[in-house]
């Protein structure tokens, strides 16, 4: 449309406004040869429901670019970090049950006269060998925010109360 000269789209708002009632046979002949064909063959239906489709296909995408917003915000960016620490922490104490049975079996051995300076001497080294070995900071990219979900702040509470505990015992051991 923008294509049409000037002419007949001045022509094309008379004929609509009822200032000009209608076109003779000289101006149309004229007008069909200066209009361009794909203007003249457009169907202005399928035009319209080709507008239509367009219109609803931007509609669905804003609506999923509003979603995937939304679902982010949602999981607060964390993407398992929760999970992730709360696996942390169940290791470690399964670390130090293991630790804790382990002095109880070596003091039952002990008790029932059994040499435990071979398994001691293993544990010595192996004590070293941990030592020596870089230690693992908690986790730095775990911080919970404070939210009305009380399941989240229980748990974010509990593993707070585990980061504080593990720095203590890394403390008292240095």
């Amino acid at each position: 449309m923008a294509n049409l000269p000037e002419d007949i789209i001045e022509t094309c708002k008379d004929l609509k406004s009822g200032q000009l009632k209608e076109l003779d046979t000289a101006m149309t002949n004229e007008f069909s040869i200066r209009i361009p064909s794909v203007l003249i063959d457009m169907d202005i239906n399928e035009e319209s429901s080709n507008l239509n489709m367009f219109q609803d296909i931007v509609q669905r995408q804003q609506k999923a670019r509003e979603k995937l917003i939304y679902l982010l915000l949602k999981s607060r960016c964390q993407f398992g970090s929760t999970e992730a620490a709360r696996d942390y922490y169940e290791i470690d104490n399964v670390a130090e049950n293991l630790k804790k049975r382990k002095e109880k079996l070596s003091d039952a051995l002990e008790l029932e006269g059994l040499d435990t300076s071979v398994i001691n001497d293993s544990t010595e080294t192996a004590n070293k060998n941990s030592q020596q070995q870089e230690e693992l900071a908690p986790l730095a990219w775990y911080k919970p925010d404070n939210d009305n979900d009380n399941d989240d702040d229980d748990k974010s509470e509990e593993i707070d109360q585990k980061i504080a505990s593990t720095e203590n015992k890394k403390q008292r051991t240095a």
